[in-house]
């Protein structure tokens, strides 16, 4: 959904729709849609894929209302597949993952297909695309390691992060917490939500606030 809950975009049948109030209409060439940027102009999906016995476009790709054009974003060179996943606020940006096991990331921005070394999981993005939250392995022996999944932060210059013992204040994290998976994150970059394991073990929902004493990311 869009900033002003005016615009709303998903799958149905098969087959990616864009809601507004004047109606509903499919995003023809999108099998699904993911992410729809603050405004409602720019939608991100993935191709149509199979289609019965014919193999179809397995690409993340971007809408842009005004235009009603479709560009594919491509994909790596070992890859034969994207899929995007979110989009920043502005529309520029689109995460999501890459190759059929889905086990490498991307981040598309500037017209440029990035490689996110270390992540497995591209969720969102912040407005400007500056910032993309996941997951990733956890590295062993660390404090904020989990079970498989500890959530984590890619940004241009500093790259991967894992949110609970690189990028918030140390303390913040209430003992007995695991952090697992950041799968959104504020237009500013200072809310984090995401998936993890609470002291018992049970899975539950977490946010992170970085206060105004606290850099932002």
């Amino acid at each position: 959904m869009n900033a002003a809950g005016s615009v709303v975009v998903g799958t149905s049948d098969m087959r990616a729709f864009v809601w507004s109030s004047e109606g509903m209409s499919e995003i023809v060439g999108f099998g699904d849609a993911h992410a729809v940027s603050a405004d409602g102009n720019r939608v991100a999906g993935n191709g149509a894929g199979r289609v019965g016995d014919t193999i179809g476009n397995n690409e993340a790709m971007l809408w842009t209302a005004e235009t009603g054009q479709v560009l594919e974003l491509g994909a790596f060179d070992d890859d034969t597949a994207t899929f995007a996943r979110g989009m920043s606020a502005d529309g520029l940006t689109v995460v999501g993952a890459s190759g059929i096991d889905g086990l490498n990331c991307f981040r598309w921005h500037d017209n440029t297909l990035e490689y996110l070394e270390g992540m497995r999981f591209a969720t969102d993005a912040n407005r400007d695309g500056s910032i993309v939250v996941g997951a990733a392995p956890p590295v062993a022996g660390s404090a904020c390691a989990g079970p498989m999944f500890a959530a984590a932060m890619w940004r241009p210059e500093q790259g991967l992060q894992f949110v609970a013992c690189e990028v918030l204040p140390a303390g913040l994290i209430p003992m007995g917490w695991v952090l697992e998976f950041a799968n959104a994150i504020s237009d500013d970059g200072r809310v984090i939500a995401g998936d993890g394991r609470n002291p018992a073990g049970s899975p539950e929902g977490w946010v992170a606030v970085l206060g105004p004493d606290c850099a932002a990311p």
